[in-house]
């Protein structure tokens, strides 16, 4: 026997209360694909309701209603149990230690423009252990500008400047001060090549290029525009999921969205994002709510893979930092280096690189490979990276830093008027 009306109407209100309060209970607690709970939960409330419902017609609506919260509570859970792990993130079994890794320290974050930067005049440790064995443990030096230090210039004017931009590659993660490049360029020059590195760990084409569209290379670089300068972009296939925006990297970095063959600055990553390849603008908040959906984070949002668009954006940015800075300088040499990234499964990496080198060279970007500067190191890079850790060693910079000086034109002139003053070139230390 079926209940009253009266009384069926008093336990479907109720049930319809409990699964509201359950939700919002659900959505503020779980974390994890809250959707996909929320889901079984509809599912379970409508079936019962299809079992009240007194009427064919109204039994017909709870059992497709059912269904179709039951399909889209599927494919929240589909593509969150088969949601990989970002590769970026700190593995099990390694510990970062020292000062650098101490909120508030070393990095200020967030960051105006940039996301986040080294704190101006600050040093740092960093310790970085892999099960116990120890990977590295040194220590970073910022000036007042907030850059990695160099050399001052020597006794004699600099007859050249170097400016490095780029992620960890480039700052020198895991290598003293005097072992970066950009500081060994100045020491093996003996001051006629003046380095600045605007690298930092994680920093991509997009500070670069607001680095320079904002005035923070011409006020810090301290090179006469006149002068002949290199400037020097490392970067991995990865950098193009950081100009995306796309989860693993910062929050708050600048983002640039591609209308036509134009770039619009939009603000920090955390004021919204851009989805349908720029085409739709999602303010942060509501952006932010609909992250909760794995189904819209992994098609649409932080968690999809980038694709062949963000590739274009990404180069499209790049060149525009080219083209900036050689109006700042108009003897420059923009130069691309481009390194594998380890993390990718072998059988892909080279492809990747080989795909990130042509786009960029069809921007008319002079680009090469790690491979392409020093032989060999595709086949065996262990010996030119840091062990347990994967990024170059002090070897790997200082054959960098040779390599620059033999090859670039400018910086071969500086190293002959140091020979022709009759001074000897130091070895890399």
């Amino acid at each position: 026997m079926s209940a009253p009306p009266r009384a069926r109407t008093i336990w479907i209100s109720g049930g319809l209360v409990f699964v509201l309060l359950e939700t919002a209970m659900i959505w503020v607690r779980i974390g994890a694909a809250p959707l996909f709970w929320i889901c079984l939960l509809w599912t379970a409330g409508a079936l019962l309701l299809f079992r009240q419902a007194s009427s064919t017609r109204a039994r017909m609506v709870w059992i497709n209603l059912a269904a179709v919260i039951a399909a889209v509570g599927l494919c929240e859970g589909a593509l969150w149990i088969g949601q990989q792990r970002n590769p970026y993130s700190v593995p099990a079994g390694v510990v970062m230690g020292g000062t650098f890794a101490r909120p508030g320290h070393f990095v200020l974050m967030p960051a105006a423009g940039l996301g986040y930067r080294p704190r101006p005049g600050a040093s740092a440790t960093s310790i970085r252990t892999v099960y116990g064995r120890l990977a590295y443990s040194v220590r970073y030096d910022v000036d007042g500008d907030g850059l990695r230090i160099t050399p001052p210039g020597g006794p004699g004017a600099p007859r050249a400047c170097v400016l490095m931009f780029g992620d960890s590659m480039a700052w020198g993660e895991g290598v003293e001060d005097y072992q970066t490049t950009a500081y060994q360029l100045g020491v093996l020059s003996r001051g006629r090549v003046y380095a600045r590195n605007f690298a930092f760990t994680g920093y991509g084409a997009h500070q670069m290029l607001w680095q320079v569209l904002n005035g923070e290379v011409a006020a810090k670089a301290h090179c006469d525009r006149h002068l002949p300068v290199l400037a020097v972009y490392q970067t991995l296939p990865n950098n193009i999921a950081r100009v995306a925006g796309l989860r693993g990297w910062d929050e708050y970095g600048p983002r640039y969205r591609l209308r036509g063959d134009r770039l619009v600055y939009a603000g920090g990553f955390d004021r919204g994002q851009s989805i349908l390849d720029d085409r739709l603008y999602v303010p942060g908040p509501i952006a932010a709510a609909l992250s909760r959906s794995v189904v819209y984070s992994r098609v649409l949002g932080l968690d999809r893979p980038p694709n062949s668009f963000d590739l274009t954006r990404y180069c499209a940015i790049v060149r525009r930092a080219a083209d900036g800075l050689h109006q700042l300088y108009p003897r420059l040499q923009f130069l691309v280096i481009v390194w594998p990234d380890l993390n990718d499964p072998e059988r892909s990496r080279a492809a990747k690189v080989a795909a990130l080198v042509e786009a960029l060279r069809a921007r008319q970007l002079r680009t090469v490979t790690v491979n392409d500067v020093q032989p060999g190191f595709d086949a065996a890079p262990l010996p030119f990276l840091i062990a347990l850790d994967g990024h170059p060693n002090a070897v790997m910079h200082a054959r960098l830093t040779r390599i620059l000086l033999a090859r670039v034109p400018m910086l071969r002139q500086a190293l002959r008027d140091l020979a022709d003053e009759g001074r000897t070139v130091p070895a890399a230390g």
